[in-house]
């Protein structure tokens, strides 16, 4: 779906024909995938994060593993879906130790 979704939107930027475009219809589609994979990935954390009433935890995740993952390289899943998935497990993961740490009481 994700690439349907990316292959009409690169047709369409080809359709204009915007004298800036100078490489091909694969690279457009590859590129559209990645934008708005990474948005659904940070929209849904960011819905989770409001629904869990943890907003802050939400953007600090987003932004502490989205610059690890574009210096590191991090986990190549077979499928967007599959990438999905282990993104917003990492963040519930996250949000439950944090809440488990936090009621440990240490000290």
């Amino acid at each position: 779906m994700l690439n349907k979704i990316s292959t009409k939107l690169a047709e369409e930027l080809l359709f204009k024909g915007a004298e800036w475009i100078t490489y091909g219809k694969e690279v457009y589609i590859y590129g559209i995938e990645i934008i708005l994979s990474t948005l659904i990935e940070m929209v849904t954390i960011l819905l989770l994060a409001a629904l869990f009433s943890e907003i802050t935890e939400g953007l600090i995740f987003i932004g502490g593993f989205f610059f690890l993952r574009i210096f590191s390289g991090g986990y190549h899943a077979d499928t967007y879906r599959k990438c999905f998935l282990v993104t917003i497990g990492a963040f519930l993961s996250i949000l439950i130790l944090t809440e488990i740490l936090n009621n440990l009481h240490l000290a």
